[in-house]
């Protein structure tokens, strides 16, 4: 349902909710880009995580307050991005080596493989290329444990924090996996929880620690005692379950990563076979992206739930991805949308992902918050500035449905003529353009309001084909995925990170295609 803004009034929704019966929001998952370009390396701080380069990702990780943590394994650094889509380095990049009281930003990493966060927001690398594992502090920034030589191995390749402010650590060239207890600086109780250190894959059944276990390259904890393995010289998922190991996946094509999603299921990277399987709490194993479903995900290393899919790091992609609205668990109903229909050119479907929501329907004055998904009329504004949405409408008369993410501006929504219309994204948000001359007229207050007013934006995904955002001297027509329109007084900069995108300059009346990692300014005359 609506709320107002800023307000505790509950409002009456723009239309009766009612089921959609038998028809599915989406055939199948959709991927979208969260970070990376594509292209190997390292650029992109403090601007837009879709812009950065990434350089062979491994490992992700959320923050209490949302934002996700990248091991960015070949730069040598954890990124962050933040929900605003802006991507900074976290830790690594610096030249003191691993030590307690040592700031984040100061530290020399080498190629980290793993990233966790306890159940104090604190934040463990798995350093692997520098054979240590260090733990830093929310509250300070700097490193206040850590752990090497002998105790860790050669080749910590993942960490995973357990409950109690221990963690588990998977030892790839030790070939097992090993539990830090009471850590400290350079110390902590370390024991072996399952292998025996010897290649192989036998001893389900029996004691994790006397069994065979190939190259441990992930674990994730289930809960205090019990974890998963991810073992990819023997393509299996190991359960450890109160000291006993038993493989509830087999047959797999180099498992790199596997994330315990509760109730005894998973998420396993598979990056040998270029896809991403889920195990279900009731043992059915199916294909969450990749064969069909979804972009087909290139080398994944890692996972990571996020509500309505997963994100999964790419590492020959160089990029991190998410999945929404992967196929359903065998099990579960498939999703449907949650209110009625949209029609074409008279409605829409608007659906908050996260963060603040705000719409104004058509014909009236005042935003109201949005809460639950709702059904509103074409020509109702929408304010995704601090918040993420899913708009649906009707692409054609038949009622094809035709879904779009959309994020960090304010548009009004339209729809052309014709049996199959464009979906226009007009932005909305009003600038302050004022000349030299008249902005020095109306005062030193004025002029600064003005200067806070003179840009907006608006990023847009999607996979159908007759979405268009317009700014003031350029429109951009999808033919791809994502892009991102960017709006000023004197010019239109539409910046296109997957995909193409058609550019029509309003001002010199011509179309330009823009591909992904590239971008097209209109400029005003004069």
């Amino acid at each position: 349902m609506f709320r107002m803004a800023r307000k505790r009034t509950a409002l009456t929704a723009v239309a009766a909710f009612a089921a959609l019966g038998g028809v599915a929001l989406a055939a199948s998952a959709s991927t979208s880009t969260v970070a990376g370009t594509g292209s190997a390396g390292f650029s992109g701080d403090n601007g837009p995580a879709t812009l950065a380069q990434l350089n062979q990702p491994r490992d992700l990780a959320r923050l209490p307050n949302g934002d996700v943590l990248v091991a960015d394994t070949a730069n040598n650094r954890i990124r962050r991005i933040d929900q605003n889509g802006t991507i900074t380095t976290f830790a690594g990049g610096g030249t003191v080596g691993p030590n307690c009281g040592i700031a984040r930003a100061s530290m020399a990493l080498n190629a980290p493989e793993g990233v966790d966060v306890t159940a104090a927001g604190n934040v463990l690398v798995a350093n692997t290329g520098g054979s240590s594992i260090v733990e830093f502090s929310a509250a300070t920034g700097q490193a206040v444990r850590y752990l090497t030589g002998t105790l860790v191995g050669t080749a910590p390749a993942d960490v995973s924090a357990l409950p109690d402010g221990g963690y588990l650590f998977a030892d790839r060239a030790g070939r097992t996996v090993r539990r830090v207890d009471n850590p400290g600086c350079a110390s902590g109780t370390v024991t072996t929880v399952a292998g025996n250190g010897q290649p192989g894959a036998g001893g389900d059944g029996g004691p994790a620690t006397a069994s065979a276990i190939g190259l441990p390259q992930s674990v994730s904890a289930i809960n205090a005692t019990d974890f998963l393995v991810a073992d990819s010289e023997n393509g299996r998922v190991r359960r450890v379950s109160a000291g006993t190991i038993s493989t509830p996946a087999a047959g797999l094509n180099t498992p790199t990563g596997v994330t315990s999603t509760g109730g005894g299921g998973f998420l396993v990277a598979e990056q040998g076979a270029n896809r991403v399987r889920r195990l279900t709490s009731g043992g059915v194993l199916s294909t969450a992206a990749g064969d069909g479903v979804a972009d087909t995900p290139s080398g994944p290393a890692g996972t990571l739930e996020s509500p309505g899919g997963f994100l999964v790091a790419e590492r020959t992609g160089h990029q991190v991805r998410r999945v929404l609205d992967a196929t359903p668990d065998p099990a579960t109903p498939a999703q449907r949308l949650p209110v009625g229909p949209p029609v074409l050119r008279r409605t829409a479907v608007i659906e908050r992902v996260r963060g603040i929501v705000l719409v104004r329907p058509r014909g009236k004055k005042t935003f109201v918050r949005l809460t639950d998904p709702a059904l509103i009329r074409v020509g109702s504004e929408i304010d995704v500035e601090r918040g993420v949405a899913r708009l649906t409408v009707a692409s054609d008369a038949k009622g094809t449905l035709a879904p779009a993410t959309v994020r960090g501006g304010r548009f009004v929504i339209t729809q052309g003529r014709g049996s199959k219309p464009i979906s226009q994204l007009a932005l909305s948000l009003k600038l302050s353009c004022l000349s030299a001359k008249r902005s020095q007229a109306r005062g030193p207050r004025a002029s600064v309001a003005a200067r806070k007013r003179k840009r907006r934006r608006l990023w847009v995904q999607t996979r159908a084909k007759r979405y268009r955002t317009k700014g003031r001297y350029a429109t951009g027509t999808v033919r791809g995925t994502r892009w991102l329109t960017s709006d000023g007084c004197r010019s239109t900069r539409i910046s296109v990170t997957r995909g193409v995108v058609t550019v029509r300059d309003l001002v010199r009346k011509r179309n330009r295609a823009v591909k992904r990692g590239r971008s097209y300014k209109a400029r005003a005359r004069g």
